[in-house]
């Protein structure tokens, strides 16, 4: 409290103050609470009617802090003490004094709504000592023995319901207390401003104010509220404020912003308005001290854009001779909405559509040219419509067409089938040729004498009819639309591609050899065998799988299996695979000895000798022979051909290279 000094009459007005604006309200607060907690509220003012429509009327501010829809609750310390006046005798029947409400009680009424009824009596008779903020001391201790036999009754009251509570205490501290002029000038405030609230409540001489103005503003145009007040003290500061409220969302206008340009306290200017400033707009008088804060509110104006949104539709993109075509369509239904701008951008970036590159793309065409398009203007294009009331934005993409490839090779016709299948984003120009080509060269499909079908814009895939080995090669398929070319990843037609896998194992006490292959072939590969040669100078003889010896052994496509059981390593003996596809065949030889050979190589000179006294040169001469057929690089093959024809001793190394399909 402060220590400048007040007059004795001073400060019992003072004391009087603080116990009609703090301690009465909490006693009025305890007992509505005891009644109605805050959960309850919400429906028990729905089933009054004397609170919705009666001569009780809550008003719009009132509404605003007690009438909130669960699940959210009031909080009651926001509640005056003229509201909870009025929501207790509506809502509170046990606490009815004993004459009734609003009638001053005997001096032997003592129920708790007797006292209440005394708090208010004292309250009002301190408004006719406003003017002269003091109360003489009779006064004063009439008052005050009162306040003491209330505040004793209401505290014992209250506490039956087991609130802890000590008012008694309050009123001792409130009688002890120093007084200064700042403790006088904050509780006559908030006195005056009690004093107003039931004035208000009782419809006499209380500040108003009001708010008029046009509610339907065509967007772009300006919106001017006014705010006009009655009964506001020239004598008292109490600003003017602008609030809008959107759903549950109350803001304070700053008047100073320039879309308020030309505001002030008394009238609201919006500028320009658009869809976004419609809403309830009121003025509000309203005054705060010590962080007390007190409002008066108007009428609500409920301000509503008038105005239709542009329409814009992008229907399709098509092509012309030297150009990609973007139709679309712009409309607004209220022409006192007139379209102002329009906009181009690709993925994001601005177009300049006032150069020779582009033609249209205004408001009042229907269609976006792009000349000479090219891979780079590929993307997204989005067009942004505008006038006052709002926006409204479409996009189109222009892409390239998406390929994508297959294979599928059918036996009973012959025939290996390139499957294309081609993509077109959703609005972007359809695809215009589709062309195949072999080894980089294109394919004259109409002059093949149905050597090949397909391949063109209905249907991209290209079929190969009698497969034979000079179909062999790179195949590829390039798709194009108005944007660009598309180039499918090559396809290879060739013999078939052999992967091996071997292993040496022990089974049951017996050496297991096992071959796994796999094969990759376009066209698929249509047979597979397999053959041994039990000795150097022997012939490659086919093996019957379902022999004791080759049991599990396969030759299902693409992944055959030779299993070898109890094989003996020291024959050395070799195994040759062979896949067939309508390309021709390819074959791998497979030497069936235990250790690898960098192992077997012997490190001394007379082991050579004897190897190639007891004939073993001719084994190690065929080992290196199927090695060289694996091997040998492919840009060789020319060469190596001419020097194998002139040598008539080595046929027989000459037909393994042809059975390898290396010389073809």
């Amino acid at each position: 409290m402060a220590y400048q000094i007040l007059s004795k009459y001073q400060q019992n007005f003072t004391r009087l103050g603080i116990v009609c604006v703090d301690e009465i309200k909490a006693v009025f607060k305890d007992s509505f609470e005891s009644q109605i907690k805050p959960v309850d509220l919400y429906n028990a003012i729905n089933s009054c009617p004397q609170l919705n429509t009666g001569k009780d009327k809550l008003n719009l501010f009132q509404l605003k802090i007690c009438y909130i829809s669960p699940p959210q609750v009031p909080d009651y310390d926001m509640f005056d003490v003229s509201l909870l006046y009025k929501l207790i005798r509506n809502l509170c029947p046990n606490l009815t004094p004993t004459k009734g409400w609003g009638k001053t009680p005997d001096s032997n009424h003592l129920r708790i709504g007797d006292d209440i009824e005394r708090f208010r009596d004292i309250r009002n008779k301190m408004f006719a000592h406003l003017k002269s903020s003091e109360v003489p001391d009779n006064i004063f201790v009439q008052f005050w023995k009162e306040l003491q036999g209330s505040f004793h009754r209401a505290q014992k009251f209250i506490t039956s319901f087991g609130y802890s509570v000590n008012y008694k205490e309050n009123l001792k501290y409130i009688e002890k207390l120093d007084l200064g002029c700042e403790d006088l000038k904050r509780y006559k405030f908030q006195m005056e401003f009690l004093m107003m609230l039931r004035n208000q409540s009782q419809n006499t001489d209380v500040p108003k104010i009001k708010v008029n103005g046009n509610t339907k503003v065509n967007c772009g145009d300006d919106a001017r509220f006014q705010a006009l007040t009655e009964h506001c003290p020239s004598n008292h500061n109490w600003p003017i404020t602008w609030e809008i409220e959107k759903g549950s969302e109350i803001k304070v206008i700053d008047i100073k912003k320039e879309k308020y340009r030309g505001s002030s306290s008394t009238e609201l200017v919006i500028r320009k308005v658009v869809k976004e400033d419609a809403g309830e707009y009121r003025a509000v008088i309203s005054r705060e001290l010590d962080g007390e804060h007190f409002k008066i509110l108007s009428n609500i104006l409920k301000l509503d854009a008038l105005g239709d949104l542009p329409k814009l539709e992008i229907s399709q993109a098509t092509s012309a001779k030297n150009c990609v075509i973007i139709h679309y369509s712009c409309c607004v239904q209220n022409t006192s909405n007139c379209l102002n701008s329009i906009q181009w951008t690709r993925n994001g970036d601005l177009l300049m559509i006032k150069t020779a590159k582009y033609n249209g793309g205004g408001l009042t065409d229907k269609y976006l040219k792009i000349f000479s398009p090219t891979e780079e203007d590929s993307g997204q294009y989005r067009c942004k419509l505008s006038n006052a009331v709002g926006s409204d934005e479409k996009c189109i993409v222009l892409d390239l067409p998406s390929v994508f490839t297959n294979h599928d090779t059918d036996f009973s016709e012959h025939r290996v089938t390139l499957i294309c299948k081609v993509l077109v984003t959703e609005g972007s120009p359809d695809v215009e040729k589709v062309v195949w080509t072999k080894e980089k060269k294109q394919i004259d499909i109409l002059g093949s004498g149905g050597k090949y079908t397909g391949g063109n814009e209905t249907y991209p895939s290209l079929v190969i009819h009698g497969v034979n080995s000079n179909d062999a090669g790179e195949y590829q398929c390039r798709v194009s639309n108005a944007v660009g070319d598309t180039y499918s990843n090559p396809i290879h037609l060739g013999l078939p591609h052999i992967e091996k896998d071997i292993t040496c194992s022990e089974e049951d006490g017996e050496n297991l050899l096992t071959c796994k292959i796999t094969v990759k072939s376009i066209p698929e590969a249509k047979a597979a065998e397999w053959r041994v040669q039990q000795a150097p100078e022997d012939v490659f003889q086919a093996i019957n799988i379902h022999e004791s010896t080759f049991r599990g052994s396969t030759v299902s496509l693409p992944h055959p299996i030779l299993n070898v059981h109890g094989f003996n390593p020291e024959l050395q003996r070799l195994i040759q695979f062979t896949a067939t596809n309508f390309i021709g065949e390819k074959t791998t030889v497979i030497q069936s000895e235990k250790y690898p050979k960098e192992d077997a190589v012997m490190k001394e000179t007379d082991s050579h000798i004897s190897k190639y006294a007891n004939g073993s040169a001719a084994v190690l001469f065929a080992n290196l022979r199927y090695d060289l057929i694996e091997l040998f690089p492919q840009d060789k093959i020319e060469n190596i051909k001419c020097l194998l024809h002139e040598l008539n001793y080595v046929d027989e190394l000459i037909q393994g290279l042809y059975n390898s399909e290396i010389l073809i």
